[in-house]
C-alpha cells in the first residue's frame, strides 16, 4: 500500500444530517482500511463547496499542463456541475474579488489567487428536480383555471363545448340515425309519405265505390 487514497464527500453528503454523514463515513473508513491502499481515517471526510471547486480547478489545469513552472499559457477557469451544487473557479486579481469568494493556494511551489463561488442547489439532479416541479405546478394551475372556467359557464347557463368523446359519438351515430329515418319512410310507417299516400288513395277509391252504389239504388227506385 504505497498509493495514498483520499475520499471526499461533496454536496450530496453535505446535505445529509450529521448523524447520517458520520455513519456513512464510518462505513467507508472501515472498507478503505483493508483495501490495500495507503489510508488513514482522517483522509475520509466531507469537504466544503469551495474546497470542491478548488480541487476541480487544480485537476483541470494540471491535466492541461498549465501549472508547471515552464507553462506559458494562462490557467483555465473551471465550472464543476455536480449533482447538487455548481462551483465556478478561476484565477483573478485579489483586489477584484469579494473576500468570501477569494481563495489563495499554492501548487508546485507557485501561488494563485482564485475566485471560487458555490451555487448550492444548482447541480444537475437538483436543477432537474426543480424543473419538473415547476412544470407540474404550471400544469396544475392550468387545470385549475380550466375547471374554474367550466364551472362558471355551468352556473351562467352557457353551453359547454362538447368533449372529444361526445364529438366522436355524434359523428358515428348521425349517419345511423339518417339511415333509420329512410328505412322508416320506405316501410310506410304511419304519417310517412309513401305509406300515407297509398292509404289515402285506397280510401278515396272506397269512397267513390260507396257513392256509385248509392246512385244505382236510387235509379232503380
Amino acid at each position: 500500500g504505497a498509493t495514498p487514497l483520499f475520499l471526499a464527500g461533496t454536496a450530496g453528503v453535505r446535505r445529509l444530517a450529521e448523524a447520517d454523514q458520520a455513519a456513512l463515513l464510518g462505513d467507508a473508513r472501515r472498507v478503505l482500511a483493508v483495501s490495500g491502499f495507503l489510508f488513514q481515517p482522517g483522509w475520509a471526510s466531507t469537504i466544503s463547496g469551495q474546497e470542491e471547486g478548488v480541487y476541480g480547478w487544480v485537476a483541470l489545469n494540471y491535466e492541461e499542463q498549465r501549472l508547471a513552472h515552464s507553462a506559458t499559457l494562462p490557467t483555465l477557469g473551471s465550472l464543476d456541475l455536480g449533482g447538487s451544487s455548481l462551483e465556478v473557479c478561476f484565477e483573478a486579481e485579489p483586489e477584484a474579488m469579494p473576500p468570501p469568494s477569494r481563495v489563495a493556494i499554492q501548487v508546485l511551489g507557485r501561488s494563485y489567487s482564485l475566485f471560487c463561488h458555490v451555487h448550492h442547489g444548482f447541480g444537475l439532479n437538483d436543477a432537474f428536480s426543480r424543473s419538473v416541479s415547476a412544470l407540474l405546478a404550471q400544469q396544475g394551475a392550468a387545470a385549475a383555471a380550466a375547471a374554474a372556467g367550466a364551472g362558471a359557464r355551468e352556473r351562467s347557463g352557457a353551453p359547454l363545448p362538447p368533449s372529444p368523446q361526445a364529438s366522436l359519438l355524434l359523428n358515428r351515430t348521425a349517419p345511423e340515425a339518417g339511415a333509420q329515418s329512410g328505412l322508416a319512410r320506405r316501410e310506410g310507417r304511419p304519417g310517412d309519405g309513401a305509406g300515407g299516400g297509398a292509404r289515402r288513395r285506397l280510401a278515396q277509391r272506397g269512397d267513390g265505390a260507396s257513392t256509385s252504389t248509392g246512385a244505382s239504388t236510387s235509379t232503380g227506385a
